[in-house]
């Protein structure tokens, strides 16, 4: 009879927990901050992949027009705090579409896509300094 007494404040306080979180929560995560990239060609740049090394530094690769050619890679490096580190395109001269993009333990970043008709990787050092640009056609 005795456990009958705590069993209703406790389902109680469950519901209120549950009910209450996501109040906390919005007030808990804010945006820390928001940036924008518009490219050369002042038209569609995209973003179509994201990462984040152990630094809290954030990468964004996609898309960009630069008005001379079909979209480029664009990748961009920013900051914990928002600030860019550095912007780097990449141009076969025909639509290069990056598709993902990935951060190593050291720092270096890998952004994959299609390009031409072919595949295109590139690895950048963390400065932003071109490693290598490898690519596959499919056979």
């Amino acid at each position: 009879m005795l456990k009958r007494y705590w069993l209703i404040p406790a389902i109680w306080i469950v519901f209120f927990i549950f009910w209450a979180l996501p109040t906390f929560a919005e007030t808990i995560v804010g945006t820390a901050w928001v940036r924008t990239y518009n490219g050369p060609g002042n038209s569609n740049d995209n973003a179509t992949a994201i990462a984040i090394d152990g630094s809290g530094n954030v990468y964004v690769t996609g898309p960009s027009w630069d008005n001379t050619t079909l979209e480029d890679y664009v990748t961009i490096k920013y900051y914990p705090n928002g600030d860019t580190a550095w912007v780097r395109r990449y141009n076969e001269n025909a639509g290069d579409y990056p598709f993902d993009i990935a951060v190593d333990g050291y720092g270096n970043v890998y952004v994959t896509g299609g390009s031409s008709g072919d595949y295109a990787t590139i690895k950048y050092y963390p400065d932003g300094d071109t490693a290598w640009v490898r690519r596959y056609n499919g056979q």
